[in-house]
């Protein structure tokens, strides 16, 4: 993402009496719809899915859905689609930003004229993604349900919660080893062999290099934990009120 232009294209704003900088709303859209697919990561691959909505509503993120659908209806008027799609297209982010606005349009009331992000290039999801992300789906609607769980997707999905489970991870790790050729250019303005030589060399590191915190950091927090006699268990969800 381009964060200096964030700024840049920023306008003078003012919330309880404060002056603030308020993002330009081409932007306001493309961050709120990256901080939703972080955690919702199943919608690029399942937004067409008959039971999408209960999907939503197991995971607990409509919140998150109806913000997006509040910005266009409010702010629909001073959007550039032009600039938005170039924009999501640009950040590698198109998939997202469609599955977003197709819910938010078909469900949510969110006001959007004609066919405005139709020039939006995502990636098509691969197979196994999809095979993942359903059966995930189907676990999660089950727990949501309360029917019966199934004990080797709840073994799995401890203690990430169910869309953040590991075999996704795997796939998402194979994509950032091999991204396709938009992303390479993205990131290094040309996409030869090369390059990919050296994004594989380059993001190998990165990956050893968050490991190796990741487990410090663990090791830390059960450390800090086990001194303050409180539970340890990555499992656990902790309650604060």
């Amino acid at each position: 993402m381009d964060y200096d232009g964030l700024f840049r294209r920023g306008d003078s704003g003012i919330l309880l009496d404060e002056t603030l900088l308020e993002m330009a709303a081409e932007d306001l859209i493309l961050t709120l719809t990256v901080h939703l697919v972080k955690h919702a990561v199943y919608l690029p691959y399942l937004f067409r899915d008959a039971n999408i909505i209960e999907i939503i509503l197991a995971d607990g993120m409509l919140m998150y859905f109806m913000d997006i659908a509040a910005v266009l209806n409010h702010k629909g008027h001073e959007i550039d689609w032009h600039a938005l799609c170039k924009r999501a297209n640009d950040w590698g982010m198109a998939s997202s930003l469609y599955a977003v606005l197709t819910v938010c349009q078909g469900y949510l009331g969110a006001e959007i004229p004609g066919e405005s992000y139709e020039k939006l290039h995502g990636k098509t999801s691969g197979s196994l993604s999809q095979s993942l992300h359903r059966k995930i789906a189907a676990y999660q609607l089950s727990t949501y349900r309360g029917e019966p769980k199934k004990r080797l997707w709840e073994f799995l999905t401890v203690p990430n919660g169910a869309f953040i489970l590991r075999p996704v991870k795997l796939v998402d790790t194979w994509d950032y080893l091999f991204p396709e050729s938009r992303g390479l250019e993205r990131i290094y303005g040309r996409s030869s062999v090369t390059t990919r030589i050296r994004h594989f060399v380059i993001s190998t590191f990165k990956m050893i290099r968050f490991g190796l915190d990741s487990i410090r950091f663990g090791v830390e927090r059960y450390r800090r934990l086990k001194a303050q006699d409180l539970e340890t268990s990555l499992s656990t969800r902790l309650e604060t009120g």
